[in-house]
Order: C-alpha cells, then sequence, then structure tokens
C-alpha cells in the first residue's frame, strides 16, 4: 500500500481508503411474478454517483460479475479500484486475480460494515424505493427493460443533480 492511501486510511478511520477512481458492485434480489428470484447486479461509480451497469439475471456468478465488469471497462477505462463486499471465496478469488491481470485494484470492506460501500448501497436502496418496489415484472425480460429504462432515468437525473 502507498503510503498516501495508508494517510488516507488512516485519516477517515475506515479499512479501504477513499479515492476518486473507484466503482463499486454489489448484488439485489428480486422475483418476478410467479415467484422465481432473480439477481440484479449493480455497478456503480464512486465519483460521478452513476450506475455503469445494472445486470438482470435469474442467476448471477463469477463470469457475469467478469463480463460486467469488462463491458463497462472498454466504454469507460479501467479504474483505480474496484470496492465490494469480499463475498464467496471462489468467486473472490475468480474476479481479484481477473481484477490484478487488467490492473485493477481491490478494496474489500469489512464484513458488516455496509457503510463502507455507502454509495452502491445509497443507490441500491432508491433502486429499491423508485422502482423495484413498485413494479411487478410478469417476466425476467420485462425486468431486464424496465430496469434498464430506470437505470438511464437515475443517471439523468444524477448528471442534474451532481452537475456533470
Amino acid at each position: 500500500m502507498t503510503s498516501d492511501l495508508k494517510r488516507a486510511q488512516r485519516s477517515t478511520g475506515l479499512s479501504t481508503p477513499l479515492c476518486v477512481d473507484v466503482w463499486s458492485y454489489n448484488f439485489v434480489n428480486g422475483r418476478t411474478r410467479d415467484g422465481r428470484t432473480m439477481g440484479m447486479l449493480t455497478l456503480i461509480d464512486g465519483y460521478t454517483r452513476k450506475c455503469l451497469a445494472l445486470r438482470v439475471a435469474r442467476r448471477l456468478n463469477s463470469y457475469d460479475l467478469i463480463e460486467t465488469l469488462a463491458d463497462v471497462m472498454l466504454a469507460h477505462a479501467v479504474p483505480e479500484h474496484i470496492r465490494s463486499d469480499n463475498g464467496p471465496e471462489s468467486v473472490a478469488e475468480k474476479v481479484r486475480n481477473w481484477l490484478s491481470a487488467v490492473g485493477a485494484k481491490t478494496m474489500y470492506i469489512e464484513p458488516g460494515s455496509l457503510w463502507e460501500n455507502g454509495y452502491c448501497e445509497s443507490f441500491n436502496g432508491k433502486f429499491r424505493d423508485e422502482c423495484l418496489n413498485g413494479e411487478i415484472f410478469y417476466s425476467l425480460k420485462e425486468a431486464q427493460l424496465v430496469i434498464e429504462k430506470w437505470r438511464v432515468h437515475y443517471n439523468d437525473m444524477s448528471a442534474l443533480i451532481v452537475g456533470l
């Protein structure tokens, strides 16, 4: 860890330092009307607060996460850091190895310390309140379309508020 990162870590009291070029990801669960589960991967830019990706599928695994990150990195460049919880060891190891290969560093939050991933947790709350709780999805495809439309709207509103 560089001295600047150590200094930032000490000054904030967080186990992970604050950086400008940080993306955060997390997972949200939901259901379609027939009771079948769907997983949603949210990827947030910590500087602009924009949702870079919101992937919806019946199941998400490490390959889905890596594919989503790769797609967004092709469009936006590789961030300096990726913040997340550690997740299942098999997923964490695959993702950590891939991120290392592309030149991004990992910043894992401490278990039970959701505030260390605050922008992502805040986004997930808005996503649930403004989209998921107000919709009944009859199919996975409908959920994907409605959620992507909501993501675009959210980013448009965030740009107006933040001025980016």
